[in-house]
Order: C-alpha cells, then structure tokens, then sequence
C-alpha cells in the first residue's frame, strides 16, 4: 500500500511539474500574442492618423489656393505652400504602412492619383492669378472641379478609415482576449502550486474558480457584443442589413441622416428606392446574395432634401 501511495504521489509530481512547464509555455506564447496584437492596434492607428494628416495638407492647399484667388492676398499661399511641401512626404509614409493590404493599396493608389489631379488644379489656378489670366468663367469651373476632386479625396480617406476602424476593433478585441487569457493563465499557474501543496484545498478552489471564470467569460461576451455594437452605431458609414428580397431590416444612424428618413420609414423599403438609379441597386444587392459579397461598386444615395451623395457600395452575405 505504501509502495502504491509513494508511486502515485510521484505521478502527480510529474503530471503537475508537467502541467506547469504546460502553462509558462502558454503563457510565453500568450505574452508574444499580446504584444503582436498591441503592435497591430498600433499600426491601425497610425494609418487613420496618417491618413487624417493628408486630409489636412489638402484642405490647406485647397483653402489656401482659394483664398489666395479670391482675394489677391499672398498670405493665403502660406497654408497652400505648407501642404505643398507636405503633401508627397506623408503620402509615402501611408503607402509604407498600408503596403500589406492589398485592399487599402488599391484606395491609396486612387487617393494619389485624385491628390495629384487636385494640386495640379490648385498650381494651375494661382499660376493663372498671378499673371492675372483668371477670369470668371474659368474662375468658377476650376472651383467646381477642385470641389469634385476634395470630394473624392475625403471619401477615399473615410474609406480607408473605415476599413483601418474594422481592423482596429478586430485588433482589439483579439488584444483584450490575450490579457484576459494571462490572467486566467496566471491563475491556474498559482492554483497548481498551491494544489501540490494542498490538493483538498485546490479542488474546492477550483470549483469556485470555474464559477467565476464562467461569469467573467459571460461579462466578457456581453461587454464585447455591446462594444460592437456601439462601433457600428457610431460609424459615419451607412450601414445596412437587407434580406433576399431587397427589404431594409436594419440600419445604423448615419443611413437614417444620410437619407433624411427615420428608421421606422426605413425598415421594411426596398433598399434600391434610395439610390439615384435604382435598377443599379438592385443588380448590386442580387450580386451580394450571388456571389456572396461585392467590393466597391459606385452608387449614389439621394437625400429627401435633394442632395446627392457618392458612395461606394462594400456588400457581402
């Protein structure tokens, strides 16, 4: 009897020195975790940063080009000078940081392209002041055309956030999960311990662990599903659920302001009613259910008080 006693004692040694090297190896590998996910949250924060800051190098040479037009004033030209010299240093820092997303990179290169149409508008338009060749006709379809072109610009970069925000939450939420891991990991490290020690005590520890790890998982869940949630009422993109038929089931805030309409007047309508060409909409929506998502389809949404809004379409099942 004591022989078997002695030989089980030294099992469970093994089998807890064995559970324990188990647990540090997790934990090892959970603290790398952490700090990838830490790294990622970053870096998303980074490119909506950098992003923000080209936003601002244009309007100041949109403004600044503008003012110096309109009013002959050269102390205009500051602003636009300073975007200037600006612009082409953090449009390469967000081609580096965005350069491992091949979605986000398809929209810088279309960003580029439009900022440099736009600088190119803006030089031309105080060229023509200078040497007093701006004439009002000329005047008024440049402004037009750099307002097209600004538009464009910042819907670009909305789109880059919006993407960046759905990385960012995911990064998050993977980042808060690999913390609450180490806690839990740290815990049963010090549970095992203490259970080689007092193995009547650890059980009943045990027990009580498994209750309150079952009740912090389930505030957890519930933290995070209302943490979504407020992501998407909070986006300044309009999103919308549908079924297969076309009808609205569910729509964030911004769709209510960018249509005029409540969202008791929007639930239940066809989605397509709300797009300057409705047809365009339907072939969109019946592509989503077909093939099981659309990327970036050009649509335009009409408010109730008339004004038109371009939009890219971004669908899936």
């Amino acid at each position: 009897m004591q022989f078997i006693s002695q030989n089980k004692t030294k099992l469970f040694y093994v089998l807890a020195f064995i559970a324990l090297v188990s647990i540090l190896s997790v934990l090892f590998y959970n603290s790398l975790t952490i700090k990838a996910t830490s790294n990622l949250v970053d870096h998303t924060k980074k490119v909506m940063h950098k992003s923000d800051i080209i936003l601002v190098d244009i309007l100041n040479i949109e403004t600044g080009s503008r003012g110096y037009v309109l009013m002959g004033d050269t102390t205009f030209l500051e602003p636009y000078k300073a975007g200037l010299s600006k612009i082409s240093k953090d449009l390469e820092a967000l081609r580096r940081i965005t350069d491992n997303n091949i979605r986000q990179q398809t929209r810088f290169d279309s960003l580029s392209k439009t900022i440099f149409q736009r600088i190119a508008l803006s030089k031309a338009m105080v060229e023509a002041k200078r040497q007093s060749m701006l004439n009002g006709t000329l005047l008024n379809t440049n402004i037009e055309q750099g307002k097209i072109l600004t538009d464009s610009i910042r819907n670009l970069i909305v789109a880059i956030n919006s993407e960046e925000l759905l990385l960012l939450k995911d990064r998050k939420t993977a980042n808060e999960d690999s913390f609450e891991n180490s806690s839990i990991l740290y815990l049963m490290g010090f549970i095992l311990i203490v259970f080689i020690f007092v193995l009547v005590a650890i059980i009943l520890k045990n027990q009580k662990s498994a209750k309150l790890k079952y009740e912090k998982l389930s505030s957890s869940q519930e933290q995070l599903s209302q943490y979504s949630l407020s992501l998407i009422e909070a986006s300044l993109d309009p999103l919308i659920t549908i079924n297969i038929q076309g009808k609205i089931t569910d729509m964030n805030q911004a769709t209510a302001t960018i249509t005029g309409l409540d969202r008791a007047h929007l639930v239940g309508s066809d989605f397509f009613d709300y797009f300057t060409e409705p047809q365009n909409a339907r072939e969109v929506y019946q592509e989503v259910f077909a093939k099981g998502s659309v990327v970036d389809s050009p649509l335009t949404l009409r408010h109730t008080s008339g004004k038109l809004t371009e939009v890219l379409f971004n669908g899936s099942v």
